[in-house]
């Protein structure tokens, strides 16, 4: 806590931050990272999923400035994609050559595998971008960086443990790390793939999980080159089955060489927020609007009517009455449908030539 307040300090007496900022980033008191488990409903056996709040530890704010500053320059590639809607608008109707297949490739553990030394490298290396979005020198800001990134203890009924290699689980600087990272690894693969004249025509990339599109028999090589870029970053491969393959939650297929898509949630008849619990009734109705919007706008639509259905069934299975769902269906169903519809006029709108005087 000294070093990270004696860091605040020196940058606002030099001026590389604003008194408003100081007052944000300087701690007067924290409390130990504390860490324990989500279970993943959607797996047998329900194993549980670390995570650790960071929040209100020694290095949480200095973890959200850096990260503030740092998310100017991530996410701007032409693979990225942000989320599934990204995904769902740039892969519709795409086109796929014969002989080529659907694959995916995810990082394993990818938190517990970042290699710090090496992130902070990619960020100097990028400094000519960082700069632009701060003041700060770069020694200052990679020396904060690391700082942070070390930070890797967490209490556990009272014991201290600490994260032996990564970044730290639950720091908001994590993801953005992980993801300069893996921009870097995304660069310097797809680079050789190139150099290899191996024909992957799709790549696209959501954090640690990778969308691709290959010639059947260039896939293994492809998995071989991404497994290459660091020993701790290792990659699994999963090939399509009958033409289609699960990609975040999107079933992707290819008929006749067009890609098509169906929103395919994780869990159909899971936990969601009941509709006869306690919270807000403005919290029941955006779980219901929230699995609805991504019934419509996540599926082609010759595929919604069964996605529709299953939304219904979920939010049955949740104590949501037949007179909510529909409401809401009617709502947005209309809401989406006339969006469509107007972009599909705007498209086709013919425009005249007129003489000027």
């Amino acid at each position: 806590m000294r070093k990270m307040n004696a860091t605040v300090d020196a940058w606002l007496e030099k001026k590389w931050i604003e008194k408003s900022e100081h007052r944000k980033v300087k701690i007067s008191s924290c409390n130990p990272p504390r860490i324990y488990g989500l279970p993943k409903l959607h797996k047998e056996g329900r194993p549980l999923r670390p995570v650790v709040s960071t929040i209100g530890s020694a290095t949480y704010q200095m973890a959200q400035f850096l990260a503030g500053v740092l998310e100017n320059v991530v996410g701007k590639t032409e693979h990225h994609v942000k989320n599934s809607f990204e995904f769902a608008q740039q892969v519709t109707g795409m086109q796929i050559p014969e002989e080529h297949v659907l694959f995916s490739l995810d990082v394993k553990s990818l938190y517990t595998n970042v290699p710090v030394q090496y992130a902070m490298e990619c960020i100097a290396e990028r400094w000519s971008e960082v700069a632009r979005y701060t003041k700060i020198d770069k020694r200052s800001f990679l020396d904060a960086g690391r700082l942070v990134l070390d930070s890797t203890f967490f209490n556990y009924r009272g014991v201290t443990y600490t994260q032996t290699f990564g970044v730290p689980m639950g720091s908001p600087l994590s993801p953005v790390i992980a993801n300069i990272v893996m921009e870097r690894l995304e660069q310097e693969s797809i680079q050789r793939v190139s150099a290899e004249h191996l024909d992957m025509v799709i790549y696209r990339r959501y954090v640690d999980d990778c969308f691709c599109v290959a010639r059947r028999e260039h896939v293994d090589r492809i998995l071989e080159i991404f497994n290459d870029f660091h020993d701790r970053l290792q990659f699994t491969v999963e090939k399509e089955e009958q033409e289609q393959i699960k990609f975040l939650d999107i079933m992707v297929t290819r008929k006749d060489g067009i890609l098509e898509k169906k929103w395919l949630p994780k869990q159909t008849n899971g936990r969601y927020l009941d509709f006869i619990s306690e919270s807000p009734y403005s919290h029941k109705r955006n779980t219901a609007i929230a699995l609805v919007d991504r019934a419509i706008k996540l599926t082609d639509a010759q595929h919604r009517p069964s996605a529709i259905s299953t939304v219904k069934e979920m939010l049955k299975c949740n104590n949501y009455p037949n007179w909510f769902i529909q409401n809401v269906l009617k709502q947005r169903v209309h809401k989406h449908y006339n969006v469509l519809q107007n972009d599909k006029e705007a498209d086709e709108t013919k425009y005249i030539p007129t003489p000027t005087t």
